[in-house]
């Protein structure tokens, strides 16, 4: 009788995998938000801005507010408003989606 040795696999799945919509992608509708901190601001999108800001917050030792918030019918819309923003200030950008102020008048930020 011939021995086989069984591989058993398991496939592990990141903890923000498991909790994705099951819908598409495209079919959500999203927000462009901007987020600010004393250090800079963030530009980026989320079909819930609520929980996005829990998370980032959690993240970071600064307060965080949501400054600006615009919504899109589908998430590929955001993301097109988002990269386009993003290269509009990409002269500014610290690192990934965060970018630096820019100071007019004593504590008024852009």
């Amino acid at each position: 009788m011939e021995s086989h040795s069984a591989i058993h696999c398991i496939k592990v799945t990141p903890y923000h995998m498991k909790h994705k919509r099951p819908f598409s992608y495209e079919d959500q509708v999203a927000s462009l938000y901007v987020m600010d901190t004393t250090a800079g601001f963030k530009i980026g999108i989320s079909s819930n801005v609520d929980y996005r800001l829990k998370v980032i917050q959690s993240m970071c030792p600064l307060p965080i507010t949501v400054v600006y918030e615009e919504w899109y019918s589908s998430k590929s819309d955001a993301r097109q408003a988002e990269i386009e923003m993003h290269k509009v200030l990409a002269h500014r950008r610290i690192h990934g989606e965060w970018f630096k102020h820019r100071v007019r008048h004593h504590n008024e930020y852009i």
